[in-house]
């Protein structure tokens, strides 16, 4: 209920950030990253365009409030041979 309308929110201004701004999210920050290697699906494979025999990396992902509370949760996958990431999710 808190984040409702939240997709109304982000067709209208193309942003997740201010999607979040316009339900009282002022400000959010990443907890946690997850890196798997895997495999692709036929479709993951096709939409990145290569084979089935190459391996991508599954990249899940927890965005948190400053209360702690999750806002958003994302699932991306890359090319395994066409990327580096870099993960840095410094705490103060």
């Amino acid at each position: 209920p808190r984040l409702a309308g939240l997709d109304a929110h982000l067709h209208e201004t193309g942003s997740i950030t201010e999607a979040l701004h316009r339900l009282g999210v002022s400000d959010y920050t990443r907890r946690e990253s997850r890196i798997t290697a895997r495999l692709p699906s036929a479709e993951v494979a096709a939409l990145l365009q290569q084979p089935l025999t190459r391996p991508t990396l599954r990249v899940t992902s927890v965005n948190v409030d400053s209360s702690g509370c999750p806002v958003e949760y994302a699932c991306t996958w890359f090319a395994g041979d066409r990327v580096a990431i870099s993960v840095d999710h410094a705490h103060e």
